[in-house]
């Protein structure tokens, strides 16, 4: 289906839809270590595995373990990132909010001066 023929309630929802797949994209890259650290997990649960073998593969782990906080601090910034650059009304409702939020801070507000 071509773009000229949508619907503005189409369009939206196409909109929609490409920055839930950019969320849902970012998530599993930043997560997918933590998929194969529990994949090795399993393994050495069900494998004895010989000492030298099994001191490299608990190594790797713990320090894999800092890529993954950071990977999963990373996720979680880039999700509002993503939808300020992707979501028309998301960043019309922040832009609202925050400037709700600056009145209210420096009272500026109409009707709430001193004559």
């Amino acid at each position: 289906m071509k773009r000229s023929y949508l619907t503005s309630s189409q369009l939206a929802d196409v909109s929609v839809t490409k920055m839930l797949l950019c969320t849902v994209l970012v998530f599993g890259i930043c997560y997918a270590l933590l998929l194969v650290d529990s994949i090795m997990a399993l393994i050495i649960a069900f494998r004895e595995l010989e000492p030298e073998n099994y001191t490299k593969v608990m190594t790797f782990r713990k320090q894999s373990w800092i890529l993954l906080e950071f990977l999963s601090v990373i996720n979680s910034g880039s999700n509002f990132i993503i939808y300020c650059v992707m979501g028309k009304r998301f960043r019309a409702s922040l832009t609202q909010m925050l400037v709700q939020f600056w009145n209210l801070f420096t009272c500026t507000q109409t009707g709430t001066g001193t004559a």
